[in-house]
Parts: structure tokens; sequence; C-alpha cells
């Protein structure tokens, strides 16, 4: 080697693994011997014994001490429910014929007004529905305008206006029903009426003496300053010629019209750049002097218009939308609306840019300059609630949406397309559901299937207690059950229209209708329990044999299977006409009606909230403090905010 130690040889590394073999052991021996060393269970892999114990005293070598005892588990503490009357409401889906007017100072701060007294404010998260009561049920809003996002106004042709100054809106009175509102300031409003235009200086409404024909229905207004306002309508008589009016800070001047169709609404860049929009879809332009024609009449209902400035506006009407560069104006792509059969007019276009820019019509939609998202989901009609988890929500109607919590989806039949469904029931493995006629529907979790079957012509309700046990009941006191395999006809005994059924067991079931029919089935045979024919029952619900609730036009109507007896649920106003009922046990039911939304807890009844104007058609209580309810607006969904 070079250089170091030599290393051991082989025998030398032997003998020194020796002699420390017998060290280790003479030492384990001796440790043994004296008690110093571990206990048996150590010894055998396992954690060796203290030696001293909390007492002092020595431990047995290889005994385990005695184990603690484990505490018993807590009882797990019932979660406290928050009062029913926390509960707030969001729109999640829209309902009815047209489209809301829409209004806003940013995309996180818009505001909507429609049919049934519906007005929402969106803050950027969530659509809030205003609690305005029984006395808008069936009150469309014709006009909504503002200035700041506490400064807002809202109005119809029933002569109520509503002022939001940022926290509440409160009613204004106002002389006479509003179709158009416009104005540079609170202290400087116009309103338009049928056939006159009234002035708000902030305090008090006056008359505004135009010396203008008393002809005319004026139908839009709009301006850019106290010298500069502009008029449009259509003559009282039929079939109607457009009208246009100007004002230049001294007199109002009636201009010649180029054009035969009604003008439906304006929209004002400046004192020298006005758009007209006409009921079969003439464009008009003015000047300050003069009206020309920039789109002749052809055939398209116009009814919305909006701009950011005079070469920058947007129109909005029967199945179109147009735009304005200008120099030209152009077809947008179209909002896509699969929810119906139909592309609906757009009520309203208002936006923040071309680039932002909300449409509202079959549904709310918004462009971010490239295509549509839908914002707010619409079905024409919805007639009933399912769900068999808070994240799985069928809304069925004149289109069926499934909602998980976060978006609201069109439901996809296939080849079947969008079958109006009247009523739907089901399990977590099988959802069952009925059109208007004799179809029915099973869903497997991937896909609907159309199913076959002696069933009533038209079926209104439905309900089982599994999968092989359904019952459906309808017109001319028709009733059906499907027994895993087929659906059979069921002899009822009347030829009233039942509205509702519900089973508490297999040989215990309800079904309810008008003139104040109450069936009960026993497992063999239909049996009638009432009949009046001044009572109708909407629906029917309950938990047990012993608590069963079907509401009707003047309260609720509670059975224990023995006796029954009826209850008025505290309502808004005079809204006691109560469609349905629904609750997650007999001490937490919820009914709805054209009063709004009302908890029962087993002894009482209290008003949870005034949503709901135009009434509602179903509730569905997905959980406790979780709540659905549809109407003519579309679809509420009540919670408890977080904190």
């Amino acid at each position: 080697m070079k250089g170091g130690v030599e290393p051991p040889t082989e025998m030398e590394r032997t003998m020194k693994n020796d002699e420390r073999r017998l060290l280790g052991l003479m030492l384990a021996i001796f440790l043994l011997v004296t008690g110093q060393g571990c206990g048996s269970a150590a010894m055998n892999g396992e954690p060796g014994n203290e030696l001293d114990d909390p007492n002092g005293e020595l431990t047995d070598p290889g005994v385990d001490p005695e184990p603690e005892p484990e505490p018993e588990p807590k009882p797990e503490e019932e979660e406290e429910l928050a009062p029913a009357t926390e509960l707030e409401a969001e729109l999640v889906m829209l309902s009815g014929d047209n489209g809301p007017l829409l209004w806003g100072t940013s995309e996180n701060d818009m505001f909507m007004a429609g049919e049934d007294g519906l007005l929402a404010h969106f803050d950027g998260a969530r659509w809030a529905p205003v609690a305005l009561g029984h006395d808008y049920s069936y009150r469309d809003f014709s006009a909504l305008f503002g200035f700041s996002p506490t400064d807002v106004f809202a109005g119809n042709a029933y002569g109520d206006l509503l002022h939001y100054d940022g926290e509440a809106w409160m009613e204004i009175e106002v002389p006479a029903g509003i179709y158009g509102l416009w104005g540079t300031s609170s202290k400087n409003l116009f309103a338009i009426s049928s056939s006159q235009v009234m002035h708000f200086d902030g305090e008090e409404w006056s008359i505004v003496d135009t010396g203008l024909p008393t002809d005319i229905r004026w139908r839009g207004i709009s301006g850019s300053g106290p010298g500069h306002v502009v008029l449009v309508g259509r003559s009282v008589e039929s079939p109607g010629a457009p009208r246009f009016a100007h004002f230049d800070g001294v007199d109002w001047i009636e201009h010649r019209v180029p054009a035969t169709d009604g003008l439906a609404n304006v929209w004002s860049a400046g004192p020298e750049a006005t758009f007209a929009i006409g009921l079969r879809g003439s464009i008009l332009y003015f000047d300050g002097h003069e009206l020309t024609s920039m789109q002749g009449e052809n055939g398209q209902t116009l009814l919305s218009i909006w701009g950011s400035s005079a070469t920058e506006v947007f129109v909005g009407g029967d199945q179109t939308i147009l735009r304005f560069d200008g120099k030209a104006w152009s077809s947008m792509v179209f909002p896509s609306t699969p929810d119906v059969d139909y592309l609906q007019d757009i009520r309203s276009v208002f936006g923040f840019g071309g680039n932002r820019l909300f449409a509202s019509g079959t549904g709310l939609h918004f462009f971010d300059g490239k295509s549509w998202e839908v914002r707010l989901s619409y079905s024409q009609s919805i007639e009933k609630i399912w769900a068999t988890s808070p994240d799985d929500v069928l809304f069925v109607g004149s289109a069926t949406h499934r909602y998980d919590g976060f978006t609201v989806e069109l439901e996809d039949f296939g080849e079947f397309g969008q079958p109006y469904l009247h009523a739907v029931w089901g399990t977590e493995e099988r959802t069952y559901a009925a059109r208007s006629g004799s179809e029915m529907f099973v869903y497997d979790g991937e896909n609907w299937a159309r199913m076959t079957g002696n069933t009533p012509a038209s079926i209104f309700d439905m309900t089982g207690t599994s999968e092989d046990d359904v019952f459906a009941v309808g017109y001319n006191g028709a009733i059906a059950h499907f027994n895993g395999s087929a659906w059979d006809g069921m002899i009822s005994g009347t030829d009233a229209l039942l509205r509702g059924v519900w089973a508490a067991a297999p040989d215990d079931v309800y079904a309810v209708g008008d003139e104040g029919t109450i069936l009960h089935y026993d497992g063999n045979d239909w049996a009638t329990l009432f009949d009046d024919e001044d009572v109708k029952y909407l629906h029917v619900t309950g938990f047990d044999a012993e608590h069963i609730f079907a509401p009707h036009k003047d309260g609720v109507l509670f059975g224990d299977g023995v006796s029954w007896r009826s209850e008025q649920p505290e309502l808004e106003g005079a809204g006691n006409f109560v469609p349905a009922v629904h609750g997650t046990s007999p001490e937490n039911i919820f009914a709805v009606g054209y009063g709004g939304l009302s908890h029962y807890d087993g002894e009482s009844w209290t008003r949870v909230s005034a949503d709901l104007p135009g009434g509602s058609h179903a509730v569905f209580a997905v959980g406790p403090r979780e709540i659905y309810a549809a109407g003519n607006q579309g679809v509420l969904r009540y919670t408890v905010s977080s904190p």
C-alpha cells in the first residue's frame, strides 16, 4: 500500500467481533439481574413499562398498567336553527311573458323591474328581490330610471311610483299611471302618462302644460338636459300613427314622422343626436330640427333602446338586437335561448359600453364583447319543484331546469324536446314526471325515457312511497298507479279535478282537488272523505299518518288521521290564498301564497316575507332553512345569510 496503517487481517477482524459480542452478552445479564434492564414487553418488541408510577411504587415487570378510561362521547348537540324570519330571498330564475326592464350604475349595481311587481337589485353576488307585497301582485312595472346607486325610481301604469334611497323603496304619490321616466336629477324628473307629461321637483308633482294634442299615447321619453326633452308614442286611433315631440327649453313642438308604425321608445345622446324606434321595425334619427329614417319598417317589433354615445347605440326587440356604430346598423348575435322553442322579444337593453351589455327577454344575458352569457335562466311557467338534495333541485313547467346550488341548467330530454311538465316526484335513484296529455317520463340519473301504460289524459300531481309504488292524479277524478312495471288507472269515485296527492304508506294515500274533494286510499279502494263545492284544495303533503296538510283558498287544513282543522297562515295583506305547503317536519312547515311566505313551528304561524308578488305555484323545503318557491316572477331561493 501507499503509506498509512496496514489494514487488519481477516483473522484479526473476526477476533475483535467475538470480543464485542462477549462483552455485550455479559452487560445484558448484569442489567437483567439488577433490575435495570427493560421489561419483558420491551423484549418482545413492544413499549416497556415505566418504573416509577405516579405514587412512587414499582410496577411489576412485564405487567401493563390499567389503561386510562376513555371519556364518554358527548351527545351530538342539535343544530340550532336561525329563526325563519331571518330567511333572505334570492332570485335564481326568471319567469313570465316579458323580460324585466334594466337600469344600473355598474355591472355590480343593477336593478330590474318587471311583471307582477318584480323589483330586484344585483350587488355583484346575487339578485335580491324587493318584498313589495300583495298590493303589487299583478302590477307590471313599465318604467325604471335612476341617477345613482341611492337614487332610483320605478313606476307602473297603475299609478304606483317607488323611490330607492340606498336603503329602502318608498312610495311616492303620483297624479297618474306612468309609462316612462327620464330626468337630470331627482329634483328634475319627468314622467309620461297615457296622454300627458308630469314633472317632479323633488317634493311634489305637477302637470306640464305642453300645449300638445291630447290624442297621443306617450310611450317613451328621453333627453340630454333641461333644454332638450323628447317624447314618442302613437295616436289613440287604431292602428295608431307615430307621434314625436321635442322640448327645446322654451316650447314643446311636434314633428312630422317619416314612418307609419307607432313609436315605442327613444334614446338621446344630445340635442343633435336622438334615436327613436317603431313597433314594426322603423328607426328614426332626430338632429334637433327634423326626423329622418335610418331603417324602414320590416315587421320586427322594436321595444328597447340604449346607447353610450351617438356612435354606439343598441336596439332590442322581436328576436333581434341591433347595433349602430356611427355609420350603419348591423345585427348582433342573438342571445342563446335553449329554454324555449321560440325567441322572446328583447324587452330591455342596458350597458356600460359596447363590450358590457345586458339584455333581458328569455332570461337575463350579458355580452362581454364577444359572446353572450346567461346570467338568469328562464321558463315561461314553473309548475312544480322537486329535490333529493340541496345540490339537485328540479324546476318543471314549460321547460325543465336543474339547479345544483350554483347554476341553473336546462334538462336534456333528447328526442322528446322540452315537454311541458305538470308534475314531478322521485327518489335518489329515479325521478318520475308527467306532461300535459298522457305521457309519463322517468329519469335514471343519466337519461330521460318515456313510460307506457294506462295513464289519465292529464296529470296534475304525483307522489309515491318507493320506485315501485307511485300515484298520479289529474282531470275528471283520474288516478293512476305505477307498480314498478306499468301504469294502470284506478277508480276514484269522483269526476272532480284532482290537484294534489300524497302517500304516507302504500295503504295510506290522500288525494285532493276541486269541489272540496278529499279522497283516501286504504290499499284496496279510494273513498271520499269530504266534498264541498265552495272549497278548492290545491295541494296535499304530510309526514306520517298523523300529520297531513292540505292548503286551500282560506288557509291550510290539518289532518291527524282522525279529525281535521283549518288554520290561516300569517301572510301579508289580504293574501290568504295558499296554493302550496311543504316542510321538513311537522314543526317546520312553509306555506306560500299571494301574501308571501309563512312559517309554522308546530304551534303557530309567522310571516317570513312579503316576497312573491303575483303569487306562488309551488314551494319545496330542501332543508330546514333552505326553501324554494316558484311563482309568476320565477324561482326564489330562501336561505339564512352567513355571518
